[in-house]
């Protein structure tokens, strides 16, 4: 794919992303995207199918963003408090950024008219973390570190309370937004909280 093919796919993703975010995916229409980019319909449909296949690849990108700061590779069972510490941080800090709020928010809307693509966006982004925890947290259990529990239910609810503080502000309007500082405080007493009450 040359430079130009780049730059202009990149682009479509880009405008296509504001555009769902700012008006929800099904009030815009692929005349929506072109009046943005100029070219032609032949650009999006060659280049993603159609306007599903141009979510579906927003999605992709933005999820595999997600993973690539959060870590998901990198835990330690050596080190298990600085490694859940390492991913609640990627994970909370992922969650501020605007698309990430816009690609939930977006989801949340729609997810009635497109249950298909919003399960996508969940495969692609909240079970895939949710499954690499879950395994960090049961080979933590099977060496003795953590007491015996369900671990994907852990993994969800140690991910549900770095999400919903971040996301309650967003869904609410709240005029305060959460902080780096606070963000950290956060994550700390998250991690001293599930610890206390999964360690042996």
């Amino acid at each position: 794919m040359t430079k130009n093919k780049i730059n202009k796919k990149d682009k479509i993703i880009k405008a296509a992303a504001d555009l769902f975010f700012e008006k929800g995916f099904s009030n815009t229409s692929i005349d929506d995207i072109i009046k943005v980019t100029g070219g032609s319909k032949r650009d999006i449909y060659n280049g993603f199918g159609n306007k599903s296949g141009l979510l579906s690849e927003i999605i992709r990108l933005y999820t595999d963003r997600v993973s690539h700061e959060v870590r998901l590779e990198r835990f330690d069972e050596n080190d298990l408090e600085s490694s859940l510490k390492e991913f609640a941080y990627g994970l909370a800090h992922s969650y501020m950024r605007p698309e990430i709020i816009g690609l939930y928010t977006m989801i949340y809307k729609e997810v009635k008219l497109f249950p298909d693509l919003a399960l996508e966006f969940y495969e692609k982004g909240p079970m895939l973390g949710t499954l690499k925890l879950s395994e960090f947290l049961q080979n933590c259990m099977n060496n003795g570190q953590l007491n015996k529990s369900p671990n994907y239910k852990l993994a969800s609810f140690f991910i549900s309370m770095i999400r919903d503080r971040i996301h309650s502000g967003v869904f609410l309007n709240s005029s305060e937004p959460v902080s780096l500082e606070e963000l950290k405080e956060d994550v700390d007493l998250v991690v001293e909280i599930f610890l206390n009450g999964v360690k042996k």
